[in-house]
């Protein structure tokens, strides 16, 4: 019976990898590293928080292929509308300014922690709203 337990955990798994692209029924790797799904960039999302892959490059001083890779690795920025890359520039200058317990509480929704609220008053950007929802 342990056998089987521990088989159709990893059989889960192997699913929990992977995510339906289209109702064919087609599968595609996940390739979300399992940290990077738990981060909240851009949630709820705020267009005044974002700015553009270009932006972005700009106030780095890297390239566009650079900020959007750090954006699934670092945290930075989200495809809004499975689209276009937006970049919150909350989260870029945490990021630039080291400041990892901002980023930490940034990316676990914590937008009360006063380190957070110093970077969005810093870009003039709104706290978000707390969610009426429970997660």
């Amino acid at each position: 019976m342990a056998c089987v337990i521990r088989w159709a955990r990893l059989v889960a798994e192997i699913i929990d990898r992977f995510e339906q692209v289209d109702p064919s029924g087609i599968l595609r790797l996940n390739v979300k590293a399992p940290e990077a799904a738990h981060m909240k960039v851009l949630t709820p999302y705020d267009p005044r928080e974002g700015i553009s892959l270009a932006a972005a490059a700009r106030r780095a001083g890297k390239s566009e292929t650079t900020i959007r890779n750090w954006c699934p690795q670092h945290g930075l920025g989200r495809r809004v509308g499975g689209g276009v890359w937006v970049v919150s520039q909350v989260a870029l200058a945490m990021f630039l300014d080291g400041d990892e317990a901002a980023l930490a509480a940034y990316h676990a929704g914590d937008h009360s922690n006063l380190r957070v609220v110093r970077y969005f008053d810093r870009f003039g950007v709104p706290l978000p709203k707390p969610s009426k929802c429970p997660e």
